[in-house]
Parts: structure tokens; C-alpha cells; sequence
């Protein structure tokens, strides 16, 4: 119709539109640098009060449970973990 018509075409209602997912959806939460630091003492709390090994940070079932846990966590290397041990 709009290219046989173009006249009546224009004088139709404009469709409505649907509404978007983003709507709905939210962005993941960046996480700040006090959560990032609390995280960080906790897991220094563990291999210290637990006596793990830090191998373990290093682990890949570990690494998948903090993704899973807390996806926008980025884990500190294990140098600057022994660091923050030897405090």
C-alpha cells in the first residue's frame, strides 16, 4: 500500500512500537572497589584461618565458583595475594 498509495499511506496512525528488552534487562552491576576489596580479605582470611594451600586460588574449580558467584570479580594474581598474607 505504501508504494501504490503513498498519500493514503501517510495519513494511516504510525504503528505502535514494541518495547524494548532493554526495558527488562539490566546491565550487570559493576562491582566497586570496597566490594572488590572485601572479597579479596575474605579469600586472604580463608587461606589464612584455613590453612589452604594458595595453589587453590589458582585452581580451576575455584576460579569457576568465584565466576559463578561473582562474575564482575577479578581475582588478584597469587603473588599479590602471598603479599597480602605476609602483612
Amino acid at each position: 500500500m505504501r508504494f501504490k498509495h503513498p498519500a493514503e499511506f501517510r495519513c494511516e496512525p504510525s504503528p505502535v512500537k514494541q518495547t524494548s528488552l532493554d526495558c527488562y534487562v539490566s546491565a550487570p552491576k559493576k562491582m566497586t572497589g570496597s566490594e572488590s576489596e572485601s572479597i579479596t580479605n575474605a579469600i586472604v582470611g580463608m587461606v589464612v584461618k584455613d590453612y589452604v594451600p594458595l595453589s587453590i586460588l589458582e585452581a580451576e574449580g575455584f576460579r569457576n565458583l568465584m565466576k559463578t558467584a561473582t562474575p564482575n570479580y577479578s581475582m588478584p594474581s597469587r603473588n599479590t595475594n602471598r603479599a597480602r598474607i605476609n602483612k
